[in-house]
């Protein structure tokens, strides 16, 4: 991966605020050449850095050292980043778990100190909601790890009960009617049936009577016959109701079938 500490010395040196555009080819290497990632690395000036080492870096820059200087959307990819690392090393990376969290929880903790993390309409902010993906993807990696770790780093008990309160507890936004208030108005949410459609294909029925097939081209629906016609072992069809040209029924079934074979 020639590329790999290109984009590494580019996001240090001039190209930090491009993280969203360096998210696709990095989340490429990671989840398609899992093996090569964790255990692989790069020469980065006269020392030897692992890929995952280079992951870490930017995230690390973008969430910490940038944080001030970038806009909320210029830091998303930063959280993506880390989501891909737990879900697809999984079990391969305990040791930044403490780290991936560490970042996660520190940005979170000053969104909520700023107040910034709740919009005027009562909506979760962005950013927000991508580190709290963070968290829970740290869950998914390892429950017990990712229980442990906030202790062992002393996180304050405010940004725990924030978490806590916001992850497990219930609230407008996790109000799943608030959430999708705008579309709901069809039959399950008003109770009521939807305007009738005259002259169109595209209207529901809400008749509790049976209904009848339609057919798509707006004719009346013409039943398709199934039957499929069986043959006998010469290839004379048997007798259906009176039709009998070769009189199979009056001669019987063994004396029928030989004078169907010296007629064929």
């Amino acid at each position: 991966m020639d590329i790999f500490p290109r984009l590494h010395e580019a996001f240090h040196t001039w190209a930090f605020e491009y993280v969203n555009n360096m998210l696709v080819p990095i989340d490429n290497f990671i989840s398609r050449a899992t093996e090569r990632f964790i255990t692989g690395g790069a020469m980065v000036g006269d020392e030897a850095t692992p890929y995952l080492a280079m992951v870490m870096s930017i995230c690390r820059a973008t969430l910490t050292t940038h944080a001030q200087n970038l806009p909320d959307q210029e830091q998303h990819g930063a959280c993506k980043l880390l989501e891909s690392l737990l879900h697809n090393c999984h079990g391969r990376i305990d040791a930044q778990v403490p780290e991936v969290l560490s970042l996660a929880l520190m940005r979170l903790e000053a969104l909520l100190a700023a107040e910034e993390g709740r919009r005027k309409d009562g909506s979760v902010h962005s950013m927000v909601t991508l580190l709290y993906n963070v968290l829970s993807s740290a869950l998914h990696y390892n429950a017990a790890l990712a229980l442990h770790a906030p202790a062992s780093m002393g996180a304050t008990r405010a940004t725990g009960n924030a978490v806590s309160a916001t992850m497990f507890t219930g609230g407008k936004q996790s109000n799943p009617k608030q959430n999708f208030q705008k579309f709901n108005k069809g039959t399950i949410a008003t109770g009521k049936k939807p305007a009738a459609l005259k002259n169109s294909l595209k209207g529901v029925s809400t008749a509790r009577s049976a209904q009848s097939f339609v057919d798509v081209t707006g004719n009346a629906y013409q039943e398709v016959d199934t039957f499929v016609p069986q043959y006998d072992e010469i290839g004379v069809l048997p007798p259906i109701g009176r039709w009998d040209p070769l009189q199979i029924r009056e001669q019987g079934p063994e004396i029928g079938r030989a004078s169907c074979r010296e007629r064929v």
